[in-house]
């Protein structure tokens, strides 16, 4: 006996909405060099002005470690960046890029190196207490600078953070619409008259940098701009008593990102190692002798080293009208137990970006 058998099609379709996500961490020297930006004085205010030449296109987002509500709260961050700015890359350390690629529809990035880290980065992002904004400083330790940071307080003190996370729509539009120029006026023309390039011929390179006509309704005008403040970082080199340096710098086998000079935003510790006694430090300053200790070694502190007290937050900005070029006292520890440490004859700038309304309260 013949049985007719009806093949229903939708039965065999594949649903939508089972597409999988795109689980995937990427290396960062796929994505395009850094984006650097300018950092203007304005007589009419203390702190500086933050102006790109072009969007920024890679953001680093650092996080608080173990702490299951930022974890949250970085998800929803990035996927706010990636869908309201679809054109910026999200960069992760490698421990939180294996945490969070999997929650995340779009592909993330990574890195193996400090020198790669230094070479894409355009942005900083933060969230977390200050120990995650001295972390990320601490990824840019070999760098001569570190890309502007935009700091969200949810750790336990926050002395250093500047917004609170409900804050981040605002404050992250502010940072990336710094300085767009009045010639993009029109971005906020709902019938877009100003459509982006469409690339023409072959020739035409597919990464082109971003201009501020591909973001449309976010313009603030060329006066409208984050304010920036600076702060000063230690440099400090670790020599002999025979003048020559002690450290990675000086073995063939090392890597060349360590060699060299190292960056410190808080503070330099000297220590006696592995020997059991105490020891009798000398201390000079620029060459001149300060003082002697018999310890266990020494801390050279930065301002942003500072206690977070309530009468300190006016001393401890650290904002300087002077060029961040301008040389600083430089200290000499020659030691009976071993490496001196030589803090730098200049600083390198760290960039936060800052509350206007902050600002003029201090």
């Amino acid at each position: 006996m013949f049985v007719r058998h009806r093949i229903v099609a939708w039965q065999h379709a594949r649903s939508f909405s089972c597409t999988a996500r795109h689980l995937e961490i990427r290396n960062i020297s796929e994505l395009p060099s850094r984006t650097t930006p300018s950092y203007i004085q304005s007589p009419a205010n203390t702190l500086l002005s933050l102006q790109w030449p072009s969007p920024p296109r890679n953001v680093l987002v650092t996080k608080k470690k173990r702490t299951p509500n930022i974890t949250e709260s970085v998800v929803e961050f990035t996927e706010h960046i990636h869908s309201t700015y679809p054109a910026i890359n999200i960069l992760f350390d490698p421990e939180t890029a294996q945490e969070l690629h999997q929650h995340l529809p779009f592909p993330v990035y990574t890195f193996n190196t400090a020198t790669q880290l230094s070479d894409k980065t355009d942005l900083v992002c933060t969230l977390g207490g200050d120990g995650t904004l001295l972390r990320a400083s601490s990824l840019f330790s070999h760098a001569d600078s570190v890309p502007p940071v935009l700091s969200f307080a949810m750790g336990t003190i926050g002395f250093l953070g500047e917004f609170k996370f409900r804050e981040y729509k605002r404050a992250f539009r502010d940072v990336y619409m710094s300085g767009a120029p009045d010639t993009y006026a029109s971005l906020s023309d709902a019938h877009g008259t100003n459509p982006p390039p469409l690339p023409t011929s072959p020739s035409d390179p597919l990464d082109r940098p971003l201009s501020y006509t591909d973001i449309r309704g976010k313009a603030m005008g060329s006066n409208r701009t984050a304010r920036i403040l600076l702060r000063n970082r230690l440099r400090v080199g670790v020599f002999g008593p025979d003048g020559q340096r002690i450290g990675s710098g000086g073995s063939p086998e090392a890597d060349k990102s360590t060699a060299g000079d190292t960056y410190a935003l808080n503070e330099v510790t000297l220590h006696r190692g592995s020997s059991p006694h105490l020891k009798i430090i000398d201390v000079y300053i620029n060459h001149r002798f300060l003082t002697e200790a018999v310890a266990d070694g020494m801390i050279i502190s930065s301002p942003t080293a500072q206690p977070p007290t309530p009468s300190l937050p006016a001393v401890a900005s650290s904002t300087r009208s002077s060029p961040p070029s301008a040389s600083p006292p430089s200290a000499r520890a020659p030691s009976p137990f071993g490496p001196s440490s030589s803090p730098p004859k200049r600083q390198s700038p760290c960039a936060w970006a800052r509350r206007t309304a902050a600002a003029k309260s201090r």
